[in-house]
């Protein structure tokens, strides 16, 4: 920006009534008017007061009525806030050394701008588009009408009164009847403020005039009622059948799951479901009828409309022209965003399941047939809330013909999906963008638009970029982040910074930078929307740093070498990890791979058995970074209101504002006590919770994929963390009476394990490969002063006779020394105390995250492999595979396995058992009627009897009178991590005896 005359905003429309609709022209004058103060500098206009006169007057022109006057009242506060800084001229770091993606998405119809638009579609015989908008407007244009504003189709608002209707009223979904030319029917779902009975509504309207388009709002005739909620649904669309069907949600807000309904597994009622209903018929009061072919139309209690269940919020749906195929994105919970390719009757698991996590709620009685898997499940380290789209059947991408096209609302990533018969065969990503995508159409050509929920519509073409960013620096010299390498100098410009709370790196030290491009800032606008709140603003190529040094002598700074540099930056639509690796030499850093890379460091220490430490380091690749750089924690994880501690006078905020890189608008005036852990002048609990918020909470709160439904930031009230006296989900390592915390008995903690052990299991799972010891101690000091309300008999000697898990934990926290630690037989207990070995003496596993070049670069050999196949408290795969006549007879035969997989497959597969399940290899969970629950392979069902193959290779006939339920399990019955207790040597022999002949 040159100055403040060169300002330009896109014009904001406004309500009927004359007040403002949209939010975000609001957010960019903020921008707009920061943006101002910092450039017009002091020196030449010293006073505010006569900087805000000519900065007026220049935008005068630019500037009418209330957007002026925003705009200068906003700019009153910033110039007192915008200070000058030394800018940052020697930014590098643009682009990216990735394959660009093969899709952009582009603008159409850039002159129409909508109010938070849901829907859109063709006017039947017509070059119209409507579109209409969630508070209740549906608007229609022509895009041949060059300079023709859009013209409201009808305002359902007035409609619906009294006015607290009005202020909540929305609109989701609407269709046009297949015989629209002779009948003039459209269907809208509308729903009504809050929780409310009959407050969703489905409806059929006339539209009275089609050139342009008028709605007659005295041609309502409602057809379907049910609860209103925080998930509505709602797509309508028109099946290959002629049939209208509906998708509804659990009308639940986002947690806790499927309440307070519980209605997923429930048939009596219409939510959580797809319906499907003749709209061409009646039959008895309603004015619709059921067709005959329903599913549950004969079920005692169902409600004959519905024809699939068991959704969360399948909030857009769609039929393939060309199949018939009816796809559904399902918005999930915690973990996954899921795609279903819907069945006659399919039950969908909800909230039994939430696609591939089978334990969301155990006390929920499964409805009736099988839960069936999606066709893909989007985990939340890569999308958060799905928006489902259409099969492509367009001429202008061949490669993507007959693939679903779908989005994220929140990430903006798009992908194509591509299946054989319902099983996956590739899910491409196509591009990320700045998009919120709520809805897909096609145009006269089959070509896909996309309606972006902050006011536009797009359409796919093809991305010009090259191959990749050649430019990108390769070393870390080129970044232009720092004036020097030896020492480290930050550049002119570039800043350090210091979270208040530390993350726990394997022992190294932690150096943090801010490079902002020129003279630019963060403000804490509301500049962007993701799912924990409004995101702030950064100007493109922002850049964090994170250098991380190790002693290799304990308490010799002398002795200190830096490991990695890594980044984070902002290329102007999502922020991109980059790790560089440092040489021996300590001159630069290399660009690590994108799969990232592993190494091991020696560290001299008297304390450590026999003196020294070997510490393995990973640099993790860009996939593994962003697994806790997510929407759901906030992609700058460690850069946020918290870290920042923004409610100090004296705190890091304060400071960088006074630097001039940060503006802040709207700090918090109190906040969660976040602190640095090994401060030991503030409280136990605080800083027990503040070990686990940064090295936990980017996975393990709300919606940010964690494997359990735990809740560790520090902003959660305690009660509120869903791992207080909770069972275990995920093995409980046995552990005496074990829960994830158990109040005042921290050996009966699996967290404390998890964090205890550098075997398998190891908690972090990403970010450290050794133990704290000073924050395991934290937290089992606070554990054991945690209130319980029962009275579990604690541990005592003869646990530690007994060598029981709980007494290996004591042992290890307490004793390591001086215990005997002989009676601790098992695989766990071994990686247990490991750490108290000296380094030759250690098993060096792979952990839960090597480079598979790590393995395929040894050579192995099939007679030690033999062995590992057969120890089953190693890679434990002769507990239910057989191999050259080895083994158990529970999962596949593994003997020919070398005639389905290579080497590098066969590896690739075992570390992602998810990746492919065949139906034959997927579990069934059968719930008898005396609430006795087995588990096992369904290998014969008959009308009498089910025929289950049993886990430890025995096969059980049941009775179908004795069986409630039973489901399929959409993960593998294998675990994941089963070679983390294995080295890279013994994991080469393993592949080298499977690939035997």
């Amino acid at each position: 920006m040159s100055g403040p005359a060169s300002l330009t905003l896109s014009p904001q429309r406004t309500s009927s009534s004359g007040s403002s609709t949209h939010r975000r022209p609001c957010r960019r004058l903020a921008v707009a008017a920061l943006r101002v103060a910092r450039s017009m500098p002091a020196r030449v206009f010293p006073r505010p007061g006569r900087r805000l006169q000519a900065i007026g007057t220049c935008l005068s022109s630019s500037l009418s009525g209330a957007n002026l006057w925003v705009f200068l009242f906003l700019l009153t506060h910033c110039l007192g806030l915008a200070a000058a800084r030394t800018p940052w001229t020697t930014p590098r770091v643009t682009g990216s050394p990735n394959p660009p993606p093969p899709l952009r998405t582009e603008r159409v119809f850039p002159q129409h701008n909508f109010d938070r638009p849901v829907d859109f579609a063709r006017l039947p015989g017509s070059d119209r588009w409507v579109v209409a908008e969630l508070g209740g407007q549906l608007w229609s244009f022509r895009p041949s009408a060059t300079g023709a504003k859009p013209e409201l189709v009808a305002d359902l608002r007035p409609h619906h009164m009294p006015e607290e209707f009005v202020r909540g009223f929305s609109i989701l979904g609407f269709t046009f009847h297949p015989g629209f030319a002779t009948n003039r029917f459209i269907f809208i779902n509308y729903n009504e403020p809050g929780s409310r009975t009959n407050g969703a509504v489905v409806a059929r309207f006339r539209v009275s005039n089609v050139e342009p388009p008028v709605l007659d709002r005295a041609s309502e005739q409602v057809l379907l009622r049910w609860t209103s909620g925080g998930h509505n649904g709602c797509t309508l669309a028109f099946g290959p059948d002629g049939f209208l069907y509906i998708s509804t949600g659990d009308a639940a807000a986002p947690d806790p799951p499927d309440r307070p309904h519980n209605t997923g597994q429930d048939i009596s009622d219409l939510l959580a479901s797809v319906l499907r209903i003749d709209v061409n018929r009646t039959t008895g009061t309603n004015h619709y009828a059921i067709p005959k072919d329903n599913p549950f139309i004969s079920t005692p209690g169902a409600r004959p409309e519905v024809w699939a269940f068991g959704l969360r919020n399948p909030f857009r749906m769609s039929f393939d022209r060309a199949t018939g195929d009816l796809w559904v994105g399902d918005v999930g919970w915690e973990q996954w965003e899921m795609v279903y390719r819907v069945q006659r009757g399919g039950n969908y698991g909800w909230p039994i399941t939430e696609g591939p996590n089978t334990r969301v709620r155990t006390d929920v009685k499964p409805g009736p047939g099988p839960i069936l898997p999606p066709v893909v499940a989007i985990p939340h380290s890569e999308g958060a809330s799905i928006t489902g789209g259409l099969v492509y059947h367009g001429k202008q991408f061949s490669k993507l013909k007959g693939a679903y096209l779908y989005g994220d609302w929140e990430t903006g990533t798009f992908w194509a999906l591509r299946h054989k018969n319902g099983q996956l065969v590739s899910n491409q990503e196509l591009c990320k963008t700045t998009l919120k995508p709520i809805a897909f159409s096609t145009d006269r050509e089959g070509e896909v638009l996309v309606l972006d929920y902050n006011g536009g519509l797009h359409r796919f073409v093809p991305n010009p970029a090259p191959p990749a960013n050649l430019a990108f620096p390769r070393k870390l010299s080129a970044t232009g982040l720092f004036a020097s390498l030896t020492p480290l100098t930050p550049a002119p410009g570039v800043a350090a910074w210091s979270p208040i709370a530390p993350m726990w790196n394997d022992g190294a030290v932690a150096q943090h930078h801010l490079a902002i491009p020129g003279d630019g800032f963060i403000a804490t606008t509301n500049a962007r929307k993701i799912i924990p709140g409004f995101m702030w603003y950064f100007p493109k190529d922002t850049v964090f740093a994170r250098t991380l040094t190790l002693d290799l002598k304990k308490g010799d700074a002398a002795s200190a070498r830096r490991i990695e540099t890594q980044l984070l930056h902002f290329d102007g639509l999502a922020w991109n990890p980059y790790s560089y690796r440092w040489n021996t030499a300590q001159t630069d850093a290399d660009l690590v791979a994108a799969e990232g890379a592993s190494d091991s460091f020696t560290v001299t220490d008297a304390s450590a058995p026999g003196g020294r430490r070997e510490i393995p380091w990973r640099f993790h690749s860009r996939a593994e970074c962003l697994r806790c750089h997510n929407a759901w924690s906030g992609e700058t994880v460690g850069f946020n209101w918290l870290q920042l501690n923004a409610t100090a006078p004296d705190g890091e905020l304060r400071r960088l504002e006074t630097l001039g890189l940060i503006v802040a608008t709207n700090a918090p005036k109190s906040q969660a006590a976040l602190v640095n852990p090994h401060d030991t002048t503030k409280p136990l609990a605080d800083r027990a919770r503040s070990w686990l918020h940064v090295n936990c909470a980017a996975c393990h709160r709300y919606g940010a994929g964690g494997a359990v439904p735990a809740h560790l930031n520090v902003d959660k009230k305690l009660a509120d963390l869903r791992v207080l006296d909770a069972k275990p989900t995920r093995g409980d390592f046995g552990l005496h009476d074990a829960r994830v915390i158990a109040p005042s008995r921290p050996y009966s903690s699996t967290l404390l394990w998890r964090i205890a052990t550098e075997g398998a299991g190891h908690m972090p799972a990403i970010g450290s490969r050794t133990v704290d010891e000073v924050g395991l101690g934290l937290l089992r000091d606070w554990m054991s002063q945690l209130s319980s309300s029962s009275s579990r008999p604690k541990l005592d000697e003869s646990d530690i006779k007994q060598g029981s898990p709980s007494a290996a934990l004591f042992v290890a926290l307490n004793d390591p020394g001086s215990a005997d630690r002989s009676v601790f037989t098992n695989a766990f207990a071994r990686d247990l105390f490991s750490r108290f070995l000296p380094p030759e003496q250690r098993r060096r596993t792979l952990a839960m995250d090597f480079a598979p070049n790590e393995v395929l670069s040894l050579k192995g050999d099939a007679v030690r492999g033999r062995a590992v196949f057969a120890n089953e408290s190693g890679g434990q795969c002769v507990r239910c595979h057989r191999a050259h006549g080895a083994g158990r007879d529970f999962g596949p035969d593994l003997t020919d396995i070398r005639r389905k997989y290579d080497r590098a497959t066969l590896l690739t597969h075992i570390t992602q058992p998810n990746l492919l399940v065949a139906p034959e290899h997927r579990t069934h969970s059968v719930i008898l009627r005396d609430d006795t629950e087995l588990t096992g392979f369904l290998k014969k069902r008959t009308t009498t009897e089910l025929l289950l193959r049993l886990e430890d290779g025995s096969e059980r006939r049941v009775p179908l009178a004795q069986v409630a339920s039973t489901r399929p399990s959409a993960l593998s019955a294998m675990p994941e991590g089963l070679l983390a207790a294995l080295t890279a040597q013994e994991t080469a022999d393993l592949l080298a005896f499977l690939l035997t002949r």
